[in-house]
């Protein structure tokens, strides 16, 4: 209704925290630099790791999450 895109990472039994991480990237980088209106859905099945909420905190505490992105990434997004 909103035309927002709504995102939800795709957990499994073997999903990593690498995985969540490079998920996030996605995420981030359709809602910053392609400007799209993004919902990101975190439902409590995909906190499989304590990691990820950790993670997660990071990012509604400070809108960032540190070391996720390079400064080489950085760069080539902007």
């Amino acid at each position: 209704m909103l035309r927002m895109d709504v995102v939800s990472p795709s957990t499994n039994r073997d999903y990593s925290v690498r995985e969540f991480k490079k998920e996030l990237k996605t995420f981030l980088e359709l809602a910053a630099v392609q400007n799209k209106k993004t919902v990101l859905l975190i439902e409590d099945h995909h906190l499989v790791k304590s990691e990820f909420l950790e993670i997660l905190n990071s990012l509604i505490s400070s809108g960032e999450i540190p070391g996720l992105f390079t400064q080489e990434e950085v760069d080539h997004l902007f």
